[in-house]
């Protein structure tokens, strides 16, 4: 039996912007950027988390879980805009019987 990402999350899915920066090589050496969309699905994972600052109120803040049709084929690394902010993909778990991986971002700041 294989899961699908459009059998249980189709009114969810929505299209974002994926930037995935190309190392140089000897013909370019600044390397370039490539900028592509996808479908995916974004969430919160979790409501509270570990945050240093108690006046916080527990919150887990910059970072997010999504799904991912395999076909699109992220790369750790790449940086996807999510409400006008940037967060790269910090880790990729692939499903084995889905059509979908699930990966974590997390905001970057200063373009870290």
């Amino acid at each position: 039996m294989e899961f699908t990402l459009r059998e249980f999350a189709q009114e969810e899915l929505k299209r974002y912007e994926v930037k995935r920066r190309i190392a140089g090589n000897i013909d370019s050496p600044e390397g370039s950027i490539q900028e592509f969309d996808c479908l995916m699905l974004i969430y919160k994972a979790r409501l509270r988390g570990n945050s240093p600052n108690l006046q916080d109120g527990g919150r887990s803040v910059g970072t997010l879980n999504g799904k991912s049709f395999k076909k699109d084929k992220l790369q750790m690394g790449d940086i996807v805009k999510v409400e006008g902010l940037d967060y790269k993909i910090t880790d990729i778990l692939p499903r084995i019987y889905a059509d979908f991986d699930e990966f974590s971002l997390e905001l970057m700041r200063n373009e870290e």
